[in-house]
């Protein structure tokens, strides 16, 4: 029977009542939440192209739990095989009977993760499932029961080693849509419960299985007019005859936009389809099923704005009169007179050109005066403290003697002016050097050679003046001087950079430094970037710390150590509820009886290194030195050897995950530490000392 409004009305509020459960885990994406919702009532499977991390797993999992259902999750992999996601079938002994397990796709709300990585063997093993909710093995059908619904995702970033879906499955998913990442208020809200990064887990209820399964049924019997029907063919068809398409949608996905649309509208408590609903829907419906022409002869003119997607468009037919539900019909629109369009479009076009102008001449007023702030700011920073005192006696020795009529003023603001002018001259250009600087090893152990090659070439076709040239060591300068380069020449020289104690020493940048011998002025020229050399404690390599025993398949113990937390020990009767994968097929056949095989965990235990950084816990700074190296030598050999460790300090827990991460944690370490700075930069590291070229 047709549904009624008060049906409608029902509809309506239990399907807000789950969005809003829903989104009580996915927030911010109610839109997102309707779509899957509707998918899910019309029966159907949705597929989301999205980036990593944008909730597509706590969407499938929330809405499980909002719907009373069952959640699985399959992680598609290229070695997944088809009967890990339908199932098999298993000779039982004891019962002398055959008994199915069921698989992973046997759940309310299946989430196949990353579909597209899977073979297209795997990918085929939906095709039943997803069309008629029942799997096939061996000959037997079994029922998934309702609702039944497949969440399959896609990454669009990492395309390499994945096998794209053939369009004959695509055309199974009734929807395809993407989440996309949140809003800037709704993900201030997801950071404010990051106590709680799974909020779906939290749900409860708010319909039974049994309830939705009415829905869909109720929604099945939403009222269609023939008009629209016939509008939703006239679509279908015209993208199949369109030139800029080589496959249309085809008589699926005609169904499945009439099957959609019912649910839509009821959703919004009408029972009745507008035109609108189809051309609301029309994207996430058909834009996957259609495959562009990428080639057309000439380029199709740009869609009308009112249409969501690039295919032709056909006058949407007004539904028929119908007295109870009948939908308010819109107002005509008057079309608007040519020479008016005209008009309007020159008017607007004339203001436009009036507020560019008045931005520019703004714009080059802002930037003159930007230019003479940064030239006198430019000019300015050249001048010393040895400079500005000069100048300051320069003008007390003026006003002395035009005020006082002192000679002696006089005299000495000739001479300090004298020397002011000749300061001036020893800032002339004399650069043109091109400066590179080499690091031969970013990260050193201490007592290890840190060397710096730098190379000042001359690329001018002129001969370049000799200069001094500074390069930052840490906290002090090495200073050193370029000789008279002609065009082309080079300059080499090498330092030796301390190593006798763990730090991490800033290299650069190396600077032309020109300035006059009182020290007046001073200028400097940057050529390269800072470069970081990080010193390592002192470690040494240990003996193997594996504990763990391995058994071969007969169960014989041998003298290989296990890097595994388990180990085979012996084979056994297999027991309803094992794991399948661990049935050794060559023992049952040749006792006759299902064997499997039973694991133990081994002696093999996890190293946790506490590392003690309180002063008064140390006699000197080379007993505390001992115990970084120690702690470091016994983290690098877990690492090395692949097991789980952690080293640990009274402020801070030291990155494991590669030895070189390990390593640079101490090296920023001061040499003794406190509880309330474990961090500092040492302060004044020692000059380097120049090799001779």
């Amino acid at each position: 029977m047709p549904m009624t409004q008060e049906n409608a009305t029902w509809f309506a509020e239990t399907f807000d009542k789950v969005v809003g459960n829903v989104g009580e885990a996915l927030l911010g994406k109610q839109h997102v939440i309707r779509l899957a919702l509707t998918t899910m009532l019309a029966e159907g499977h949705l597929l989301l192209e999205d980036a990593p991390g944008t909730g597509k797993t706590a969407l499938a999992r929330a809405l499980a739990a909002s719907v009373q259902g069952s959640h699985s999750r399959i992680q598609f992999t290229p070695d997944l095989l088809p009967s890990d996601i339908t199932g098999v079938t298993i000779y039982n002994q004891k019962t002398t009977a055959w008994e199915f397990h069921p698989g992973p796709v046997f759940a309310s709300v299946v989430l196949a993760d990353e579909i597209n990585r899977a073979s297209p063997k795997t990918q085929s093993a939906l095709l039943e499932v997803m069309e008629e909710s029942t799997v096939t093995v061996d000959g037997v059908r079994h029922e998934t029961g309702r609702p039944f619904m497949v969440i399959a995702t896609q990454n669009p970033i990492e395309q390499a080693g994945t096998y794209r879906l053939p369009e004959a499955q695509l055309d199974r998913f009734l929807m395809k849509t993407a989440i996309g990442y949140p809003s800037r208020e709704a993900l201030t809200d997801i950071l404010a419960g990051s106590d709680r990064p799974d909020r779906s887990r939290d749900l409860e209820a708010v319909i039974t299985s049994g309830a939705i399964a009415s829905m869909a049924d109720i929604a099945s019997q939403n009222h269609v007019e023939h008009s629209i029907l016939d509008y939703i063919g006239a679509l279908a068809e015209a993208t199949r005859e369109s030139p800029d398409t080589q496959l249309g949608v085809s008589t699926r996905g005609a169904i499945a936009m009439a099957r959609v649309t019912r649910v839509w509208a009821a959703s919004q408590g009408r029972p009745y389809v507008l035109p609108d609903d189809v051309k609301e829907l029309a994207e996430v419906v058909w834009a996957h099923r259609l495959v562009m022409d990428l080639t057309p002869p000439s380029p199709a003119p740009p869609p009308p704005e009112s249409s969501p997607v690039p295919w032709p468009t056909c006058p949407p037919p007004l539904p028929a009169r119908r007295t109870p539900m009948a939908s308010p019909a819109s107002a005509p629109q008057t079309p608007t007179a040519a020479p008016s369009t005209v008009r309007n479009t020159a008017q607007e076009t004339l203001r436009t050109a009036r507020t560019i102008t008045v931005r520019v001449r703004s714009g080059v007023g802002r930037w003159r005066d930007w230019a003479v702030t940064t030239t006198v700011h430019r000019g300015l920073a050249v001048v010393t403290s040895t400079g500005w005192a000069c100048l300051l006696l320069l003008a007390v020795c003026v006003v002395g003697g035009v005020r006082v009529g002192w000679q002696e003023a006089w005299a000495a603001a000739a001479v300090l002016g004298v020397i002011v002018v000749t300061a001036w001259l020893w800032l002339l250009p004399r650069g043109g050097h091109a400066v590179h600087h080499e690091l031969f090893e970013r990260r050193v152990t201490v007592g290890d050679n840190a060397i710096v090659h730098l190379t000042v070439h001359n690329p001018t076709g002129h001969l370049l003046l000799p200069t001094r040239m500074e390069m930052a060591v840490g906290a002090a300068n090495a200073v050193f001087a370029v000789p008279t380069l002609r065009p082309g020449a080079d300059h080499e020289r090498g330092f030796v950079l301390p190593t006798a104690r763990r730090s991490v020493v800033t290299i650069g940048p190396v600077v032309s430094v020109n300035s006059d011998p009182v020290g007046l002025l001073r200028r400097e020229h940057g050529h390269t970037e800072p470069q970081t050399v990080h010193i390592h404690p002192r470690t040494i390599r240990l003996g193997t710390t594996l504990r763990g025993v391995m058994r071969d398949v007969e169960g014989a113990v041998t003298q290989e150590l296990s890097s595994s937390d388990v180990s085979f020990h012996a084979l056994r009767d297999y027991v309803p509820g094992d794991d399948r994968r661990n049935v050794h097929w060559r023992t049952t056949a040749r006792t006759g009886r299902l064997m499997v095989r039973q694991f133990e965990e081994t002696h093999r235990a996890n190293l946790l290194v506490l590392l003690d950084t309180r002063p008064d816990d140390y006699e000197t700074d080379e007993d505390f030195e001992t115990a970084v190296s120690v702690a470091c030598s016994l983290g690098l050999n877990a690492i090395s050897d692949g097991r789980e460790v952690a080293v640990l300090t009274q402020t801070e827990a030291l990155p494991t995950a590669t030895g070189r991460r390990l390593l640079d944690a101490p090296a920023c370490w001061r040499r003794r530490l406190t509880p309330t700075a474990a961090m500092s930069w040492p302060a004044k590291p020692p000059l380097a000392t120049p090799r001779p070229p």
